[in-house]
């Protein structure tokens, strides 16, 4: 039985064809198939397996979909990469392409969602502190990336995972103010809370911390940035 997509028709009737291309070295112009979709799916659903199947004939490896999605709430744009048409027995399969998101500014605390957030900036610019709850962490793969644009002068930031049982496991690497010297600070086995505190936890215009969905239950970080003070970690277990 040919493979289909839960809603077919929503799919194959809102893909809007358009050709781009540049010439090539030897002067024949290279084209590439890009298709524009508006769908009030969200990125969960269309990036199900097998949301494209019911399209394949029009699909070819490497075609561009460049999708506006949940436009009913709020629209987000995503940019896909056919890797697979796929066929009567297998899915059609598409990958987030590199083109990024643009950047989010955040001036207060925020609960973070795939739809606005994900494998985009968000800047963090509250001199007052914020605090950030992340998604829950199902193995999406999704890359939640910070950018401190403002120095925290009072209170702290937190960013902290949604629920008792996620944790963050990587590594705080900062700059020593008393010295070109670095120090690193590890996750714990519960580590679940980033706090910055402007100081010696870090919080100083110009840090940036990494995390990404690796696994159910699981957040990998990375984070880089300068403290001042006796230098001290990050990480934490606060949420119960």
């Amino acid at each position: 039985m040919p493979l289909t997509t839960a809603n077919p028709e929503v799919a194959r009737n809102a893909l809007a064809r358009q050709n781009v291309g540049s010439p090539s070295a030897a002067g024949v112009r290279n084209i590439t198939h890009e298709f524009l979709y508006r769908t009030t799916h969200t990125r969960a659903q269309v990036e199900a397996a097998g949301y494209f199947n019911d399209t394949r004939d029009r699909l070819n490896k490497g075609t561009i979909i460049r999708a506006v999605l949940d436009v009913s709430n709020t629209p987000i744009v995503v940019d896909y990469v056919v890797t697979d048409p796929g066929s009567a027995s297998a899915d059609t399969v598409v990958g987030r392409s590199d083109r990024g998101g643009g950047v989010v500014n955040l001036t207060a605390g925020a609960t973070l969602t795939a739809g606005a957030h994900a494998d985009r900036l968000v800047t963090l610019n509250a001199a007052a502190g914020q605090a950030i709850v992340l998604p829950a962490a199902t193995g999406t793969g999704d890359k939640y990336e910070f950018f401190v644009g403002t120095t925290i002068t009072s209170n702290s930031t937190t960013i902290k995972v949604a629920n008792a049982t996620d944790i963050m496991s990587g590594l705080a690497i900062v700059a020593q103010d008393g010295g070109d010297t670095i120090v690193a600070f590890e996750t714990a086995a519960d580590s679940d809370t980033i706090t910055l505190n402007g100081s010696t936890t870090g919080g100083i215009k110009g840090q940036r911390i990494e995390l990404q969905d690796v696994a159910a239950g699981l957040w990998s970080v990375r984070s880089s940035g300068a403290a001042t003070g006796t230098e001290a970690t990050p990480f934490s277990a606060t949420v119960a």
